[in-house]
Parts: C-alpha cells; sequence; structure tokens
C-alpha cells in the first residue's frame, strides 16, 4: 500500500477517535438529575450530572483516563458523601453498594446501553431486594471505545484491552480499597458488590486478585476463606486464564469446606460469547507469539518426562500454560464450578453444580458458572432480569448451586 494510503487511513482513524474528555462534568453540590422525571427528555445539565437521584437509589458516576487517574477528583468525592452520609431527610440505615465497571465500546454517556441497563435493570434489582437499606450505585467509565466510526471500532478490541490494564493499576484500586474498609467496619453495616464485564471484568479481578489470593492463603483449616466483599463478580470476562491460575491452585488445595461456604469470586460466561470464545484467543495468540511457554506439573504427560521436564509424547496444543494464556476462564472446563440456565417461564435460573468440577461437585470458593445461550445470548447479553435476581441472590448469600 503506497504511502498516502496509509496516511489517508491514519488520518480516517484520528477524525474518528472517541473523545478524551468526562461524560459527568456536572460536579457542583447543585448538579443532580431526578429520574425518573428527568429521564424521558433530560436537559443538557441532567445528562452531564455526576449524580442521578430515584425514590428508591442513586447513582454516582465516576469516570477513568486511560492512564487509570480520576478524570475529575470531585465526582469520586460526591460518590463518596452519598456512601457516607445520608441525605437529607433520610435516617441512618444500612447501605448496599453495587460498583460497576462497564466493558468494550462503552461509556459513562447518559444514554449509553449500559448505563441505561444499569439504571433500568440492576439498579432496581438490589434496591428491591433490601428495601430497608440505602442503595448506592458507582458505575465507573472509561474510554472502552477509542474509535468512533461503525466500521472500524472493532479494530480497538485490542487497543482498549491495553487500556483495561491501565486502567485496572490505576486509581480504580483507591475505589475498591476505600469500599472494603467501609465492608468491613462495624458502626453502620456497608454491603459491597464489585462487578465488571468484558474489560471491565478485567478491571475489577486485577483490582482485587491480591486481596483473593492474601484471603485463600490466610484460610484456617476447614474453615471457609474470608470474603473480600459480598460480591466480585465478572460477567463474560475478558482477560486470560493464565492470570486467575495461581488463585485457582491455591484454593484447590484448601481442605474441604463446610457445605454452606460461600464463594469469594464468581465468574458468569455465556457459553455463546463469540467475543471471549473466538475473537479473544486470537489476539492473545498475536500478543503471546514470542513468549516462552513450557510444560508444567499440572499438564498430563502420557509418555512420561524428560530430566528437564519437557513432555516429549505431550501434544504442544494441550500445554496447560499455552491454553491458560490464549482462553479466558469461562471457556476452559478445567474451572467449572457450576452451569447456568433458565428454570422456565417466571421461574428464574436454575443453576447446577459440574460433577467434574475442581472440587469434584463439593464447595469451593471460586465459582466459574457457564451460562446457556437461552440466558446469555452473547457478549452483551448481561441485562435479562432473571439473570440480576441471580446475582442478588448470590449478594445476600441466599444462592446453592
Amino acid at each position: 500500500m503506497a504511502w498516502w494510503r496509509l496516511a489517508l487511513v491514519g488520518l480516517a482513524l484520528l477524525g474518528g477517535c472517541a473523545p478524551f474528555a468526562p461524560q459527568r462534568v456536572g460536579v457542583a453540590p447543585d448538579d443532580i438529575c431526578t429520574l425518573p422525571q428527568d429521564r424521558a427528555a433530560p436537559s443538557a445539565a441532567c445528562r452531564e450530572a455526576s449524580i442521578e437521584r430515584t425514590p428508591n437509589f442513586d447513582i454516582a458516576y465516576v469516570e477513568m483516563t486511560d492512564q487509570g487517574w480520576l478524570h475529575l477528583r470531585a465526582q469520586w468525592d460526591r460518590a463518596w458523601q452519598l456512601i457516607e452520609q445520608a441525605p437529607s431527610g433520610r435516617e441512618a440505615q444500612d447501605v448496599q453498594v453495587v460498583l460497576f465497571v462497564h466493558g468494550w465500546r462503552h461509556s459513562a454517556a447518559f444514554d449509553d446501553l449500559d448505563v441505561r441497563n444499569f439504571r433500568e435493570v440492576v439498579m432496581p434489582a438490589f434496591a428491591a431486594a433490601h428495601p430497608e437499606r440505602r442503595t448506592v450505585g458507582l458505575y465507573i467509565g472509561w474510554r472502552a471505545q477509542s474509535i468512533d466510526v461503525a466500521l472500524l471500532e472493532r479494530l480497538s478490541f485490542w487497543d482498549r484491552m491495553a487500556t483495561a490494564e491501565r486502567v485496572s493499576r490505576g486509581s480504580i484500586r483507591e475505589l475498591v480499597a476505600r469500599l472494603r474498609h467501609q465492608h468491613a467496619r462495624t458502626r453502620q453495616q456497608v454491603h459491597v458488590s464489585l462487578i465488571g464485564h468484558s474489560f471491565g471484568g478485567l478491571i475489577v479481578f486485577n483490582a482485587i486478585a491480591e486481596s483473593l489470593l492474601d484471603s485463600l492463603a490466610a484460610a484456617a483449616p476447614g474453615q471457609p476463606p474470608r470474603a473480600v466483599v459480598d460480591l466480585a463478580l465478572v460477567l463474560n470476562p475478558a482477560f486470560e486464564a493464565s492470570r486467575f491460575e495461581p488463585l485457582f491452585q491455591v484454593a484447590r488445595r484448601l481442605p474441604a469446606l463446610p457445605a454452606a461456604a460461600r464463594p469469594i469470586f464468581v465468574s458468569i460466561t455465556s457459553e455463546d460469547d463469540v467475543a471471549t470464545k473466538a475473537v479473544f484467543p486470537i489476539g492473545r495468540m498475536l500478543n503471546a507469539i514470542f513468549g516462552r511457554k513450557r510444560w508444567t506439573d499440572e499438564d498430563e504427560c502420557p509418555g512420561g518426562r524428560t530430566r528437564d521436564g519437557d513432555c516429549p509424547g505431550g501434544d504442544p496444543a494441550r500445554m496447560l500454560e499455552r491454553v491458560a494464556n490464549s482462553n479466558t476462564i469461562g471457556h476452559l472446563d478445567r474451572y467449572l464450578t457450576h452451569r447456568l440456565e433458565p428454570a422456565g417461564p417466571g421461574r428464574g435460573v436454575a443453576c447446577s453444580t459440574e460433577p467434574g468440577g475442581p472440587a469434584g461437585g463439593q464447595p469451593f470458593p471460586l465459582w466459574t458458572l457457564r451460562s446457556s445461550a437461552q440466558l446469555m445470548a452473547d457478549h452483551h447479553d448481561i441485562y435479562r432480569p432473571a439473570l440480576w435476581q441471580f446475582v442478588v441472590a448470590l449478594a445476600n448469600g441466599k444462592t446453592a448451586c
């Protein structure tokens, strides 16, 4: 291709760049969008407000730069005030906080599909389960769409994954750390759910992985690991299973857990999620082409090993390090603990334990669930009410699989 053609392509991509600026710049004390009154025809001020208020819950928007910094510190300050202080006229009461990190091709814009569903599906589900609590949503926005051109936006997959990596190492760690400390205090009961979708799942997982590992390593014999928060959940997570493997190996070596033990981490992936099942492995193979993979003692080696640990009779395509580095946890049977499917019209979700799972069907602290396409049809189909009834029950420790 001639140089001028490459230049034209580059200019087209630059011209189609999604904006770098934050969406929710209304951070003054009176910048509050009251819903549902303003929902049908929101004013410009309402679209930019960093706080949305409804009769049953409030939502605060906190946005991150491409380097993971807070766009506006005032967004987080206002969110923290919502958590710590009951609005005027309301009595102090228990609080449930739902932090949600969106995935690829979404943002914190007022009419973004993920924003609408967080507002209309996720938050009402949590609020309805506990009307006696104050319910606060924290919607974490980041620039998950770098190309604002319909035919080219899918090319941003690998670029946005790199951005999610940077975001996961930034101020999201402060947010999660403060929520965890709030969750642990005794003066007021604060219930915390951390939820991430797609690359948002990568951000949530990276932000809590060390805490999860500490909890697993510190678990007393016969006792369940200490919960980091009420619920740590990733939906159709877009990160390689090799990140999860260290946690998995520690969890698998724990003594038998009590029958009522709750999971400290939950992952749900649709069996028909093409983005993580097909596109993600291609990208990982390209990214990891120069990475060295070896046989480990976790691999089966039918012909025996050489002195240096090689496995001459093994199939390189089945090498665990290679497979785990190219696939997400939801598509590897090694990690599968449960299956989900609709229970029938009006009957919610049926959850069944995988008999051949890592704990042989016994309680396990890391849940990896695979959903049927009837419940989650694809990568973005994560907002069916039945699924969120199940998620809220998980957060409240009321779901047994």
